[in-house]
Order: C-alpha cells, then sequence, then structure tokens
C-alpha cells in the first residue's frame, strides 16, 4: 500500500466551500482509500500542541506544531512515496522551517494560484509578501512535479525562475456541480444574463451593476443575480437606482440549484482585471459558463488560457453596442467538452506515480 502524504487539511463539509478544499478534496477521491494510506499534515509554528485525528479508513490528519513534532514530521515525508503539497497555503510559512531539511524524491506542488503576487494585490505588507516569496522559491526547489491549472501559469514560473527542475502538467479545476447530461436550452424566447458569486474585490461589482444600469431597458433581457450576499448586493443595486426593475432577479441559492439558472443563461460577468494573478487563473466561474454554453462578459479577455482557446466573450465596453442575442455559445461548450475530456483523473494520477 503507497504512502501519500498531503500538506493541507483534509475536506470537511465545514471547509469544503473554499477553492483550495474543493481541489483537495477533488484530489483524494482520486485515490482510494483502500489502495493508498493518507496522511494529511497541517504543518504550523504558532502552535505548540501537535494532534492526531484518524478521519477515515486509512486516512489520518494531524495538526502538527513544528517546535513539538520537527522529527516526526521529517519522518513521514521521507517515509512517503509521494508528498504533495496543496498551494503554498499547505504547509504555511512553517515551510520555511523544514523545507530545507527535505530529501524526498517525489514532492509534488499543486500550484492553485501565485500567492505572492495575490498577497501584493491584496495590499498586505511586503515583509509577507517577501516571506511567501523565499516560501514559493524552496518549493520549486524541492519540487519534482509542479501541477497548474493553466498553461499561461506554467510559463508564469518559466519565466520568474529560469532554473526549474521540475516536470510540470497543466490540469484545470473543474467543478463537480456541472450537469449537462440532459442538455440545456439552445434557443430561448429572453435574454438571459447572469451573475454567479459573491461581492469581493476582484470580481468588480460595482463595474458589473453600472453596466447593467446602462443596458437593464433592452426590450426582452433579464437579469440573474446570484450571490451568497444577498442583501449586501441589492443594496448596491438599489444605491444605483435598479431597485424598481422588474427585470433584475438577486437571489441567494444552494450550489446544486446553480444549473437551472445556468441552463437558460446566454451570457455571464466574470469581469477581472488585466493583472498576472487573473492573467494565469483558470476560474470556477469561467469554466461553469463555457459548460453552460455562456458568452462571457469580460473587463479583460487576458484570463487563464481562454483567449488561446478561442471562447466567445464580448468586452465590456463594448457591450452597450453589442446586440445580444438569445442564443447559446456552442463554441464555449465544445472548449469545456475537450477540457474535460483531455483531463480525467488517472492523467494526474499517471503524472504524480510515474517514477
Amino acid at each position: 500500500m503507497k504512502k501519500i502524504v498531503f500538506l493541507a487539511p483534509f475536506s470537511t463539509p465545514e471547509n469544503i466551500k473554499e477553492g483550495m478544499m474543493q481541489r483537495v478534496d477533488a484530489v483524494d477521491k482520486m485515490f482510494g482509500n483502500n489502495e493508498y494510506k493518507k496522511t494529511y499534515i497541517i504543518p504550523r509554528f504558532k502552535t505548540f500542541k501537535t494532534e492526531h485525528k484518524e478521519v477515515d479508513n486509512n486516512i489520518v490528519e494531524i495538526n502538527l506544531s513544528i517546535w513539538l513534532s520537527f522529527f516526526l514530521l521529517l519522518r513521514k515525508l521521507k517515509d512517503a512515496d509521494v508528498v504533495y503539497c496543496h498551494s503554498l497555503y499547505g504547509m504555511s510559512l512553517a515551510g520555511i522551517f523544514f523545507l530545507p531539511f527535505f530529501k524526498g524524491n517525489n514532492f509534488v506542488w499543486d500550484v492553485h494560484g501565485i500567492i505572492p503576487e495575490e498577497i501584493k494585490l491584496a495590499g498586505h505588507s511586503k515583509l509577507k509578501q517577501f516571506v511567501y516569496s523565499v516560501l514559493e522559491r524552496l518549493v520549486i526547489k524541492k519540487s519534482t512535479k509542479i501541477i497548474v491549472v493553466t498553461n499561461a501559469m506554467r510559463k508564469h514560473f518559466c519565466k520568474k525562475y529560469n532554473d526549474i527542475k521540475a516536470d510540470f502538467l497543466v490540469y484545470p479545476i473543474l467543478p463537480n456541480t456541472i450537469n449537462i447530461e440532459n442538455g440545456f436550452e439552445e434557443k430561448g424566447d429572453k435574454i438571459n444574463i447572469l451573475y454567479a458569486g459573491n461581492m469581493q474585490g476582484y470580481q468588480n461589482i460595482p463595474l458589473m451593476v453600472e453596466s447593467i444600469k446602462k443596458i437593464v431597458d433592452i426590450p426582452n433581457s433579464y437579469f440573474y443575480i446570484l450571490t451568497g450576499q444577498k442583501q449586501k448586493m441589492q443594496e448596491m443595486f438599489n444605491i444605483n437606482g435598479l431597485s424598481d426593475k422588474k427585470n433584475i432577479f438577486i437571489d441567494s441559492v444552494s450550489p446544486n440549484e446553480l444549473d437551472k439558472y445556468y441552463k437558460k443563461a446566454h451570457y455571464g460577468f466574470v469581469l477581472r482585471d488585466d493583472v498576472d494573478v487573473n492573467n494565469v487563473a483558470c476560474p470556477t466561474k469561467i469554466i461553469e459558463y463555457l459548460a453552460y454554453g455562456m458568452t462571457c462578459i469580460t473587463l479583460s479577455n487576458k484570463i487563464g488560457d481562454f483567449y488561446e482557446l478561442g471562447f466567445d466573450f464580448i468586452n465590456l465596453d463594448k457591450l452597450k453596442i453589442e446586440k445580444l442575442k438569445e442564443i447559446k455559445s456552442f463554441k464555449n461548450h465544445e472548449i469545456y467538452c475537450r477540457i474535460n475530456a483531455e483531463n480525467k483523473p488517472s492523467k494526474l494520477t499517471s503524472f504524480i506515480l510515474k517514477v
């Protein structure tokens, strides 16, 4: 039975809503409990307590103090057939202390995102950015295999570090909530425009509301805003004088209810700025929009690999003059189908286990 150590928390119903944990859960399911002995280690340097928890058959989670259990951590890593690190956050800053002593020969880094650049974009201190940059450099040196979500992300690292010796695999994040087995409405009798997500700064919600205000009176158009922050979103629309519009619907729905809206929608907002963090990303939102044949309304079309793949989009500055139609984008649906077909679980597991 092969031993795999994951540097990450184990996924639970409480944390599965986080993007990182969805990836953790998806990868875990690729390695059966009867075939692999899996240890999830959460290394921390701000605690002096180590706790072991058996969470399932052949799965153990260890909340580990590197001060109390430094040698236990090194031993677990050394004994593993595979060490799989989920993001820099999976090992936390504790990685700076133990990575220099790690001498394993199968260290897999699942990047998730470019963390130092994310920290800078979020306005955190230069010290935090520097420390995570040091950690990133350490992980690059120790990694034998690196998993990225886009080819653009691979190019980013190859440009940033010219001495990478690790093998790369491009493996996008594909949500498990997509349900297109029974198809979707190819053509409707009204133009449905959708946004699904919350109000984080990078979503550019004020810009979206402003753009909706300009096109809200297009005949036969309807806007569906699906968010976990319903009240706050409603206030944003009210401030912009859109409270009395009968063709705007703001609601909060569960993930398994999204598909009935996606199946009817023709356009979807995904307003990401033209910055490195977005340019290398593979947003779950875009994957979902493509799957259901929705044309993306974008602020920048340089998101991940989608422009190179030829996806259908409308730039926000052209939205008002664009003739919107109540038809799906079959090109986008076909792009999703191709991505899905090319990225089956066996592709990732064979890469990880390859000697």
